[in-house]
């Protein structure tokens, strides 16, 4: 391993820096879920079509030309702003990860953050002393404003994107993305599939 630390309190720690033009991984998420969106309003427009008894070929054609248009637009608006706020976080979508046999916690970090830092605090947390594993905590805990936490007992299927950096764990309602550098990658990955038992593996 060499980013990812064990730390004196049995977590494993590191700190990841997604490049999000390079790495598509963020922006075909929100693409999946603004297509998934659509397709619900489609079928709902469908069955009211049914209900409403104007149920034809050319009602349904035209009702896909404005969905359509409708997708694309939003599509291409999405695209800038993506682009946009990629510019405005500086390009890196920069992450924390806390690890241990019952979950994974990823911890977006706030866009001033020196991830620099962020490692010496994880890297302080190795064989701290029980005063100083809580000072270190503390000050990783100031660098980020939201997490998600992942329940391996509760995973249901992972998905492995290896050239995206990327490790998807999906449960009911709940969907985590896990980054680690190429040279740690195998180590969390394998870490992971032993400690979700219910979990398909896809890759």
């Amino acid at each position: 391993m060499e980013r990812i630390k064990m730390c004196d309190d049995g977590k494993y720690r590191w700190a990841y820096e997604l490049d999000m033009m390079k790495n598509p991984v963020i922006f075909n998420l929100i693409v999946k879920v603004m297509l998934l969106v659509f397709a619900i309003v489609w079928g709902i427009v469908l069955v009211i079509m049914l209900f409403e008894g104007d149920f034809s070929i050319e009602s349904i054609t035209m009702m896909g030309k404005v969905l359509f248009y409708v997708c694309v637009t939003i599509l291409v608006i999405a695209a800038l702003s993506y682009y946009i706020y990629t510019k405005m976080i500086g390009g890196y979508y920069c992450v924390i990860f806390e690890m241990d046999e019952n979950g994974v916690n990823h911890m977006q970090m706030d866009k001033q953050v020196d991830i620099n830092r962020a490692i010496g605090l994880i890297t302080a947390l190795v064989g701290a002393a029980t005063k100083s594993i809580g000072a270190a905590s503390a000050g990783l805990a100031s660098y980020y404003h939201q997490d998600l936490y992942t329940d391996f007992s509760k995973v249901r299927n992972i998905i492995v994107l290896r050239q995206n950096n990327t490790i998807k764990l999906n449960q009911f309602l709940i969907h985590n993305q896990v980054y680690a550098e190429d040279e740690d990658f195998d180590f969390v990955l394998d870490y992971i599939i032993e400690h979700c038992p219910k979990a398909r593996v896809s890759e």
